[in-house]
């Protein structure tokens, strides 16, 4: 060991507490930042696949009243020149849920689907899909804020249903009661599915439909110009065809599908500028501890000059120790981040957001 080596220990002794909350400070932040960073990849890798996994729609027309045959069918011969399109029927009621015993009055709505085959597929965490007439499944963040399980028994527009799963929607990823809304609702707002015959029943009981058509085109690599160029030319075909159009919402302009995703991109890119910022303020603390040390030892260093040390040796030398700590905080923080704190970031977006398991 050479005789500037043998010094770092009694530098690092004398400047310990400098160097132990600069070590803390940066091991913590790349700890954090690292388990956010790898929490939002994943996330957003599955929300990424789940266009294609789940049969998530390109957009949805909602009418007046129900389309007839005739009217559906003009709507997908207008998308004929894009490679044509497919109709779905997505109706929906957004039906009152109450708990039979220890409801506390609040208005809460449930949107409620009859459970979908062919678009926008429902992803099941516990239990299974509706198979009686009196059973629902519920989304799962709703259901966890309400304290609703499995075997729980519910009340839609009064009418008695057995919770049989808990379930997300991908076209609810985050649950919006409206589109034009400005922030998400995971309490008084939910989504379920129900059997066709459970639909009907909860119509019989003065549910009132809301007559939805989710689309998909055949060539699911479309522009978006030419994409919103065939959804004007389909609501225009349906506008001639007599029907009522109430409203045409792209998949890309719906909340309930791009929200979760944008957020995510959001708060990875702010999360990786505070990583920046604390960087080069480690950075300028790392030179004033430096230039503190330098400034102490001066007439050491010139010593060390007269008894023949190069410039560039001691300047390495007084480099040493600083790396090492910066060094040591980065292969720290981020095995901590990889190993602890990935999982609590990404809870913090299944908390907020109804994505599959």
């Amino acid at each position: 060991m050479t005789p500037l080596a043998r010094r770092l220990p009694r530098e690092l002794k004398h400047n310990l507490g400098k160097y132990l909350g600069i070590f803390l400070l940066m091991c913590g932040s790349i700890a954090l930042t690292s388990g956010f960073l790898l929490a939002a990849h994943s996330i957003g890798r599955l929300i990424d696949g789940m266009r294609d996994e789940y049969a998530i729609e390109d957009g949805r027309v909602t009418t007046s009243f129900e389309a007839t045959d005739a009217q559906a069918k003009a709507a997908e011969d207008a998308a004929e020149g894009v490679g044509g399109v497919t109709l779905y029927k997505n109706f929906s009621i957004d039906a009152t849920i109450k708990k039979p015993a220890g409801d506390d009055g609040t208005r809460r709505t449930l949107r409620t689907y009859a459970h979908r085959t062919e678009v926008d597929l429902a992803s099941y965490c516990e239990g299974a899909e509706p198979q009686a007439d009196d059973e629902v499944a519920i989304d799962r963040v709703f259901a966890t804020n309400n304290d609703l399980a499995v075997g729980d028994t519910v009340e839609l527009e009064g009418r008695a249903y057995t919770i049989c799963g808990i379930m997300t929607q991908p076209d609810s990823q985050a649950l919006f009661l409206d589109n034009s809304d400005f922030t998400i609702n995971t309490v008084t707002y939910g989504v379920a599915e129900v059997t066709d015959t459970g639909f009907a029943a909860l119509e019989d009981a003065g549910g009132a439909p809301t007559f939805t058509y989710s689309f998909a085109f055949n060539n699911r690599g479309l522009s978006v110009a030419d994409r919103t160029d065939a959804e004007k030319d389909m609501v225009d075909a349906l506008t001639d065809a007599d029907a009522r159009v109430d409203d045409l919402i792209d998949a890309d302009s719906n909340q309930g599908i791009g929200y979760a995703r944008d957020d995510v991109d959001g708060d990875s890119a702010m999360w990786t500028t505070l990583l920046d910022i604390i960087i080069v303020i480690m950075a300028f603390v790392f030179v004033v501890l430096t230039d503190s040390t330098i400034e102490e030892e001066s007439a050491i260093i010139g010593t060390l000059l007269a008894s023949g040390y190069r410039k560039r040796e001691i300047v390495l030398h007084y480099l040493t120790l600083p790396a090492i700590v910066g060094i040591l905080a980065a292969l720290l923080g981020t095995a901590l981040g990889v190993s602890v704190f990935t999982e609590p970031m990404r809870n913090l977006y299944y908390g907020s957001y109804s994505l599959p398991p």
